[in-house]
């Protein structure tokens, strides 16, 4: 999986939160660098930082009364408003709003626990050929009914964007975790969106295979009752 190179701004007093926010970005293809965790006993850490700031695709910020009054955090922000190429996610863990030249951005209350809704939408605008097939991989891998909803979930905004790749993976995902087609809103609303929007687009036996698990609720096995599971 490719990764997106992100900066954490924050406090010290939010080190705890900017961990959270770390671990949480990486299983979005997004590592950011921290300072508390990324430099080294011996580094230039004045210029590491300056390397890390032109460097990075992704600048989530930690707003607080701390953050505002930091010698540093607000140069960081100043940085990263320069590069206009750059996402800002500002996220605030005391109320805080953004401000200075931020202030046009929408930020929000840092959730605990930590939810998608913080970052898809901003990293879809910005990098969709790299969040899609993240989420899709993630959803793969769902081991429940509950969170193959919750994984396909942050995907529905997306599937209008789908390169046709992304639609053969997708597919491919669903047809053999019977965690995903058989789950309820996957089967009565998410999947059935999809197909709506893509059928012309996704194989013919791929297809077949699909609708007939969401239709019937059971595998496809041709015209076998008796068959394995299929082992696509």
């Amino acid at each position: 999986m490719t990764q997106l190179r992100g900066f954490l701004s924050y406090s010290n007093t939010d080190r705890k939160l900017a961990a959270a926010v770390k671990a949480y970005v990486a299983d979005l293809g997004v590592y950011c660098f921290m300072a508390h965790d990324d430099l080294g006993i011996s580094d230039d850490w004045k210029q590491r930082i300056i390397e890390e700031l032109q460097r990075m695709e992704v600048f989530i910020p930690l707003l607080s009364k701390a953050f505002k009054s930091s010698d540093w955090a607000p140069q960081e922000l100043g940085f990263a408003v320069a590069r206009a190429d750059v996402p800002i996610i500002p996220l605030s863990t005391d109320g805080t709003v953004p401000f200075g030249f931020i202030r046009h951005l929408q930020g929000k209350p840092l959730t605990e626990p930590i939810t998608d809704a913080l970052f898809i939408a901003p990293l879809h605008r910005r990098y969709p050929r790299h969040l899609i097939p993240v989420l899709i991989a993630r959803m793969a891998a769902a081991r429940t009914f509950r969170s193959a909803e919750a994984l396909m979930e942050p995907l529905r905004p997306t599937f209008k964007d789908f390169a046709p790749s992304e639609i053969d993976a997708f597919v491919e995902a669903c047809i053999p975790n019977g965690q995903i087609w058989d789950a309820s809103l996957c089967a009565t609303e998410y999947i059935p969106e999809f197909i709506a929007l893509h059928r012309e687009k996704i194989r013919a036996e791929r297809l077949k295979a699909l609708e007939y698990q969401i239709d019937k609720r059971r595998w496809y096995h041709e015209e076998d009752p008796n068959a394995a599971p299929p082992a696509f």
